[in-house]
């Protein structure tokens, strides 16, 4: 096993790099490949918004859910409403993640209407325009 120290927030961290990224081969090849297009997503909207969450905590999180059946579509919708802040969280955080499933929400409830434009105006709202 090799140990890494990478910072967290309450100093340095261990991890092994490849414990991890196997837990998320498993993951992803148990529910059809669906877990890393997730994972991908969720870290841009981090990123877009400041990394509210530690990046690497957020990977070790969402590979752990249960994506049984989802789609990408399905199991970001599923992930989105899964985070949440702690207790003792910043202000900021909660925020942040209270607008994703606002803005989240919203772009489900256009798709459920078959209204494709306003649900990529939404959808912009979570993740940057490629």
């Amino acid at each position: 096993m090799k140990t890494i120290y990478i910072p967290g927030n309450s100093g340095w961290r261990s991890t092994d790099p490849n414990d991890v990224k196997q837990k998320l081969t498993d993951a992803n090849t148990k529910y059809n490949n669906v877990v890393r297009p997730i994972i991908r997503l969720l870290k841009a909207w981090n990123c877009n918004v400041s990394y509210p969450f530690d990046s690497y905590l957020m990977e070790l999180k969402l590979t752990g859910m249960n994506f049984y059946n989802d789609t990408v579509q399905t199991g970001f919708f599923y992930a989105v409403m899964q985070l949440n802040a702690d207790l003792g969280d910043p202000q900021f955080k909660k925020d942040k993640i209270e607008s994703l499933k606002y803005n989240t929400n919203e772009v489900k409830k256009a798709l459920d209407g078959d209204d494709m434009d306003r649900a990529k105006k939404w959808l912009h709202r979570v993740l940057p325009e490629a």
